[in-house]
This record gives structure tokens, sequence and C-alpha cells, in this order.
């Protein structure tokens, strides 16, 4: 187990203090509890006003509204947030949206219908030049509500608000659903109304699902008064479904690991059905549809909601199980093939592999996460163009490998977030390519198979308890661009009677050295490690947790790797 540490902090009683000012958190009450002030005026974004005051046209004139949906949690809310508002102004106007089939993005102008007066594109579509083109002559208002970057500017037939492309905007993190919700806001303004913040849940949503930067103020803002205003009932629902999961508290660490998933899974490799019922359950949940539960007679019902929330957990069920197989079998090729000697992995997926196209964004994550260097998991299509998502490495050597492609002249396109993207490149390119950014990167460390720690102690510093305790309290604070610190505790000196095996299969590891409750989740392995020595000295590393009980706190380190250095320490 190797590891380092990324700073200069020590382990004393000026850590914490030290540590917010490399977190540049200058002030803390601020930063844990930003007030409304922190939100930034709506009109620093470009065209705001244009396109607000083309929706309000739209809407006194009745017209029929198209809403596009992007496919993905900031998609579904940020469509949610703009359908919904639009009805609280005119309940009767017809909107009429459209999920993807695939996991598709943007605008497809065959699936607009012609009559269509109005078209919202929100988190996605500022870069449909070309669709823009068609629905203006058609004499169709297009708006784009979006945050993605775009190569060649603003679209000249539509109405686009990107705060990526508005220079005066400070918070280049607003997601899609954030762009959505500060137009609402403009449009509050124009119409003398206050309906925007009823549907901040759905933006803190959006922002999380997208992984946007946490420490923007206006962001933390939104995130912190959403989580805390839940009233989608759509949502509020999933939430309570995931409760046990998620402590019973609502954090962005609980949104992203037991929401977001379920609304991506769906999205991934449910049906166009399925797909529907979920939007529905944001803008409709009480809406009563045939039961599609397991052993239902003819003619039973459910809600909206309750359908839509039992189809999430059974189809992230279904993707776990498929994603688990072909990141297996991409693992197995990379090792083979020995692709991993490069600084880029680009993995190919074979016609025979069976690889559902939807899961290739997780499936290069998972790759990264254990070779820690950036992964593109491709498929050749019939013109030799190998295509798929690409993921790199956040906060490592390479802050935008999208741009890196770009900048290498070898890629068709590269399209989406600075580490999160869809990628083409010409299979006849893909060997220049991958020269070129060994060179360009042959001295670069992508820090394989180190850890990078924010502290490194030993187990007997008289200072670690309040250390745990302190970073414990923001235990709600962490997402990200605010990731949890990583600690290495060196030198816990324990004896086999300290060690208890707990839960309902007796494969969780408890220890407690110091004051200090170590963790480690399901591992049968460390357990019969620590119990065949009488005496152990252990190196752990971990993250910090504090377990209150009546009135009781007790600092934890939940452990993510460990390893015992020495098993004749003497008492």
């Amino acid at each position: 187990m190797i590891y380092k540490q990324k700073n200069n902090l020590n382990a004393d009683e000026n850590f914490f203090n030290n540590f917010l000012k490399e977190r540049h958190i200058n002030d803390l009450r601020l930063f844990l509890c930003p007030s409304e002030k922190e939100l930034y005026d709506f009109m620093l974004l470009d065209n705001i006003i244009t396109a607000a005051n083309c929706l309000i046209k739209h809407i006194k004139n009745n017209s029929r509204i198209f809403i596009q949906i992007d496919s993905d949690t900031d998609g579904y809310t940020s469509a949610a947030i703009i359908y919904l508002y639009i009805k609280k102004i005119n309940p009767q106007i017809d909107i009429c949206w459209r999920v993807h089939e695939g996991k598709q993005h943007g605008l497809i102008v065959d699936t607009i219908p012609d009559d269509i007066d109005l078209v919202i594109a929100p988190d996605s579509s500022s870069n449909d030049y070309e669709q823009h083109k068609i629905l203006k002559e058609k004499g169709i208002d297009v708006i784009v509500l979006d945050h993605h970057e775009s190569d060649e500017g603003y679209s000249q037939n539509a109405i686009v608000v990107n705060n990526q492309l508005s220079q005066q905007y400070p918070n280049k993190s607003l997601c899609g659903a954030g762009v959505t919700y500060k137009f609402c806001c403009c449009l509050d303004n124009l119409l003398n109304v206050n309906y925007a913040n009823e549907f901040i849940d759905l933006t803190a949503t959006g922002m999380i699902g997208d992984m946007m930067e946490l420490c923007d103020l206006e962001t933390r803002y939104i995130v912190n008064t959403g989580i805390n205003n839940i009233s989608n009932f759509g949502l509020m629902s999933m939430i309570e479904k995931q409760s046990y999961s998620m402590g019973g508290k609502v954090t962005p660490i609980g949104i992203a690991f037991y929401i977001v998933p379920l609304i991506n899974a769906l999205i991934r490799v449910g049906t166009q059905e399925e797909k529907e019922i979920l939007f529905r359950a944001f803008i409709e949940p009480n809406e009563v549809v045939p039961s599609t539960k397991r052993g239902h007679k003819p003619g039973d019902v459910e809600t909206v909601c309750g359908q839509a929330v039992r189809i999430c957990t059974n189809a992230k069920n279904r993707q776990d199980r498929m994603k688990l197989k072909v990141y297996e079998n991409l693992d197995f090729k990379i090792q083979k093939l020995e692709l991993d000697q490069h600084k880029i992995i680009i993995v190919e997926v074979e016609d025979d592999d069976e690889f559902d196209n939807t899961l290739t964004g997780l499936v290069a994550m998972q790759l990264v996460t254990k070779y820690k260097k950036p992964v593109c998991v491709v498929r050749e299509n019939y013109d030799g163009y190998l295509r798929g998502s690409a993921r790199g490495v956040n906060h490592g050597p390479v802050p935008d490998l999208r741009q890196f492609f770009m900048d290498s002249g070898y890629f068709e396109y590269a399209i989406g977030h600075a580490n999160a993207h869809g990628v083409s490149i010409h299979k006849n390119n893909l060997d220049r390519f991958l020269t070129y950014a060994d060179e360009q990167l042959r001295d670069v460390d992508f820090n394989e198979n180190v850890y990078e720690v924010d502290l490194i102690t030993s187990g007997d510093n008289e200072c670690l308890k309040d250390i745990i305790i302190a970073l414990g309290e923001l235990s709600e604070i962490w997402g990200q661009g605010m990731e949890e610190p990583l600690i290495a505790i060196e030198k816990i000196h324990l004896c086999r009677n300290d060690v208890q095996a707990i839960g309902a299969n007796k494969d969780t590891v408890k220890f407690t050295v110091n004051g200090i409750t170590y963790i480690k989740f399901k591992d049968e392995h460390l357990l019969e490690k620590l119990t065949e020595n009488l005496t152990m000295t252990v190196t752990v590393l971990g993250r910090a947790n504090l377990n209150e009980y009546m009135g009781n706190r007790t600092p934890q380190i939940f452990i993510e790797n460990y390893e015992i250095c020495d098993t004749t320490y003497d008492f």
C-alpha cells in the first residue's frame, strides 16, 4: 500500500484551521450556511431576458411547446423544472415532451411535431447549430438552457442561455438544472411572482447528479437550500425509499450515492415506457396508471410515483449485473493487450461483448478508479470511427481531458465536460494519438496505485481524536469539488482481543484504540488476519466519521485500505 500526503498539513492543534485554509474556506460559518445573498444576478447570463420574453410571449399566446429531455439526472430535473414552472403560469397550456430512446443528447428534429411553436432544450443543444437552423426555417422558436461548452459560440438560430458562454457570469459550476433555475428566477422578476424556489430541490438534485463543484457559494446555497426543502413528491418518494441507506438524512453524498444512481440506471437500461414513467413521477406523481407489480391482477392500479420508485430499483439491480460483466471483460482485455502501458487507456468493445452502449461512461469511470489514469471505452462504427465515452482523473494532472483530445488534432469530436464526455476518433488515428499522448504526458505522474492523502499521522497522536471529530462534523458538506479527506494513520497497536466481528453476517471488522473506533465493512479477510495474531501493528487509510448516540460522540474511521505491518509488537 503506497500513499503520499498532497499538502503540508501537520497533525497538531492547528490542523483544522490550516485544513480549512487549504480548502480555500475563509469563513466556515458562511460556507456551511450560505445565504440567498450569494446568488449572482441572473442578468449576468447572456440572452436571459430575450429568452424569458420569448417564453412569456408563447405562454400568453397559449402556444404549443415541446421540451426535449436530456438523458441523465440533470436533464430530467431541468426539464421537470421548466415544465412545472410553465404550468404554474398557465395550467392549460399544451406542453409535449420527449425522452430519448437511448443515451442520446440534444435535439433530433424528426422527433419534434410540426405544429410546435416553441422548443425548449434544457441541459443540452448548445452545439446543435444545424438543428436550430432547420427549426428556425420552420418558424419554430428555440430556447436553450445549457451549461456545456460550445465549440463555435452562440447559435445564430436559437436563444441560448449558457453560463459557460456568459463571460460576466462568475459561477461555472451551474449545471442545466442550475441554469434553468436562474431562468425561472428571471421569469419571476418579469412576471412579479415567486415560483422558482418551489423547484430548488430538483435544482439541487440536478447539480449533485451532474457532479458540479460545490465550492462556489452560490452552488452551495442552491444545494443546501434544495436538500433541506424537498417538496417534489416524486423526489421525496425516492428519498423515503432509500432513507435507511442514507442514514435518515438528506445530504449531497446521500443524494449522489443513493438517488442519482437510481435515476441514471433507469435512463440507461430502462424501456422507453419506463423512462417516461420516471419523468412523469417528477411532474404528475399522483396520477394513476395500470399496475406493473409482480403478481398484479388485471385492473390493478398504482400511482406513477410508486411505479417509478420500484422500476428504478429494479433497473439499478439490472444495471449493476450488466456493468460488472462488462467491466470484467474490458479489464481482462486491458491487461491482456497491455493497454495500461499507455498514458491514456483506450479500450475497444467488440461486437460479441454483449455491451450496452449506455454503460460506457460508467464502466470507463470504474476503470479510471482502478488504473488511476484517463480511460476511453469505444466501439467501432461502420465508417471506421471509434466512438464512446471518456473519463478523466478529477483534480489530476490533466485538468481538461476533453481539450487535450481536441488539441491533439486526432479526434473528430470530444463533446461534454472537461473530464466526462463523448469522443470520436478514426481507427487510423488511434496509434498516432497514443504515441502523441505518451510523448506529451511522458513526465506526468498519474499516481498509479498511489493514494493521495490529506494527512499522515500515527495512531497514538494526542490530537487525532480532535481532528477526527472536527472533520466528522463536516460530513454533510463533502461532494464534488469538496472531496472528503483521506487520512493515513500509522502504527496502530492492537491485540487480538480488541477486534470484533459485527453486523448481521459478522463480516464487518471493528476495533477501538485510544478512544477511536475503526470500522472496515464486509471484509472477512481482514477479520481472519487480525485474529490470527495475538498482537499486531496496523496502518489504515480511512475517512473521519462521528457516531452520536444518546448524547455521546465517538470519533470513527471508516477504513478504505490497510496494511498489517508487524505481528510481533510487544505490549
